[in-house]
């Protein structure tokens, strides 16, 4: 979901396996959304997701994040992740990337990254956690 009133963008996995397509898929539909490029800051939350694809495959999603680096104006993109392997994934993604993201395993973590208008009250309410 994203709120372009505040520049902020929420996805949230539902627990479970997740293969290479499942995270592709996702990260394409958010760039097509037509308020992408009005995104800030945005959270991802990995937790309790189980990633069933080769490591090798993080490359296709790097090359989809160029693809659309013109119209990505975020400043932040935090991941929530819960999982020693998830994390690892993750951490390697990330070290891939040109980009300012971050990752952690707690709400309060990453609201603590963002400089949004919104209280953690109210930041969870937007998450609907």
């Amino acid at each position: 979901k994203i709120y372009p009133e505040i520049n902020f963008a929420v996805s949230i996995l539902e627990p479970g396996i997740k293969t290479f397509n499942d995270l592709y898929t996702i990260a394409l539909d958010f760039r097509k959304h037509e308020h992408f490029s009005s995104v800030y800051f945005s959270l991802i939350d990995l937790r309790s997701c189980e990633f069933k694809f080769d490591l090798k495959k993080l490359e296709e999603l790097k090359t989809l994040f160029q693809e659309y680096e013109e119209k990505d104006n975020q400043k932040l993109a935090v991941y929530l992740v819960d999982y020693p392997i998830e994390t690892a994934y993750v951490h390697l993604f990330l070290k891939m990337m040109d980009f300012n993201k971050k990752y952690c395993s707690t709400l309060e973590a990453a609201f603590d990254n963002f400089n949004l208008p919104v209280s953690l009250e109210e930041f969870k309410g937007l998450i609907n956690i």
